[in-house]
């Protein structure tokens, strides 16, 4: 059963909505936000965004920049410790704007 929007606002609000992915085509996912679809994502959720887990990145001081694990420098605001939290922050428009087309449908 897919949440109300009243559940989904809330969450949005509270930074805890889930994602989910699925295999959508060769090289391809549908990423989802609590059942419902969002959008589609090429390769993965990771790249498409350009975003890297808080583990795989360093901090150079001596540069003042963050680093992946082969020394190419990454945006500090991609670099994420709970993916779900990141994209509801990074996607809160998009999920507004679903929430609100919901809403219209009923």
């Amino acid at each position: 059963m897919k949440a109300t929007k009243e559940q989904m606002q809330e969450w949005l609000d509270n930074e805890s909505l889930n994602f989910t992915t699925s295999q959508k085509g060769y090289g391809r996912q549908a990423l989802y936000v609590q059942d419902y679809y969002l959008m589609d994502v090429y390769p993965n959720i990771e790249e498409y965004f350009g975003l890297t887990h808080e583990n795989d990145s360093f901090y150079n001081e001596e540069e003042e920049i963050y680093t992946d694990c082969n020394g190419n420098e990454i945006d500090e605001e991609c670099i994420y410790s709970n993916l779900d939290q990141f994209l509801c922050k990074y996607l809160k428009s998009e999920i507004q704007d679903l929430i609100e087309d919901d809403n219209e449908d009923e």
